[in-house]
């Protein structure tokens, strides 16, 4: 619907409706006038008012069947849920041999052989490597010519004795003597058992720190060894699990999608000074998949079910 001008004409006064009069029938005249410009003026609003809304309503679309339909624009939706935070704990833990050993000389000498490399596999009491027995062999002979003299003098003091000619307190010396010469050789003998270094147990050689012309000195290792058969897990836990690990606790390892059961044997009850942890131990109840040196994680189931947790583009 368009809108239409509207025009409106003022109402035509003449001279004689604007002059004054005094009688009545001027009176009656002028009143009907008036009445007739009220209902004039009323008329012409009513009008007004019609056009302005007609306008209106033609700006603002007039007949609703013209509008134009609206066109929703698609959205994309990705769906995603919910997932549960696991209450368990784990920790880092390495598998060792539960029999290792760093294999040391009780004596001083420079190695004149070394029977093992890394990696042999070796039974309890096989040569790993012999010393130079120069200096043990010269201590074994001074020992011996020692204990000869004193074996000598006890003698002659035993004759005397008997015959009188020596106190008793003389004969209990030379005795002293003589079990002291027999001690030195026995002492300077067991020297040369040093001198060869042997394995304590059966295992595989995994370290080996000396070769042939070295010196080798009293509590320094030469060789690591580590045992056949039983192995464990060892972890250092934070400060904040003590009292939360005891013996006889289950856990289990893992790695790479394989996983066994394991208890805890031993919990170290001290802090180390400077990592601030405590070591734990691990008995494996289950043949280890893993060999000894890999790194696994330990895991212990704790109480409750998790908590639950929304993706932050939900």
């Amino acid at each position: 619907m368009k809108p239409f001008p509207l025009t409106f004409a003022p109402a035509e006064q003449t001279t004689a409706d604007c002059a004054p009069t005094d009688s009545p029938t001027a009176d009656r005249a002028s009143a009907d006038r008036s009445r007739t410009n009220r209902v004039w003026s009323a008329g012409v609003r009513s009008l007004a008012v019609a056009a302005l809304g007609s306008l209106v309503f033609a700006a603002c679309g007039g007949d609703e069947g013209h509008r134009e339909p609206t066109v929703l624009q698609p959205v994309s939706v990705t769906v995603t849920t919910a997932w549960t935070a696991s209450a368990a704990r784990s920790f880092t833990a390495r598998i060792e041999a539960a029999q290792t050993a760093h294999v040391a000389t009780r004596v001083s000498g420079t190695v004149t052989q070394v029977a093992v490399d890394v990696g042999s596999t070796v039974r309890a009491g096989d040569l790993l490597a012999r010393l130079d027995d120069a200096d043990v062999r010269a201590r074994i002979s001074a020992a011996e010519a020692q204990h000869a003299l004193a074996e000598q003098m006890q003698g002659r003091i035993a004759r005397l004795a008997a015959d009188g000619a020596a106190s008793q307190q003389e004969l209990d010396v030379a005795n002293a003597q003589l079990a002291a010469a027999q001690a030195g050789v026995t002492e300077a003998r067991a020297q040369a058992a040093y001198v060869e270094v042997r394995a304590p147990f059966a295992g595989v050689v995994t370290a080996r720190m000396v070769d042939a012309g070295a010196l080798a000195l009293p509590g320094q290792p030469i060789m690591s060894l580590q045992g056949e058969g039983a192995l464990e897990a060892i972890a250092d836990l934070p400060a904040s699990e003590a009292g939360q690990v005891s013996p006889g606790q289950v856990a289990t390892l893992s790695r790479d999608g394989a996983s066994i059961a394991a208890t805890i044997r031993r919990v170290v009850p001290a802090l180390d000074a400077r990592s601030r942890r405590f070591r734990v131990e691990v008995a494996l109840d289950e043949a280890s998949p893993w060999p000894a040196g890999e790194v696994v994680t330990l895991n212990f189931a704790a109480a409750g079910t998790g908590s639950q947790w929304i993706p932050a583009d939900a």
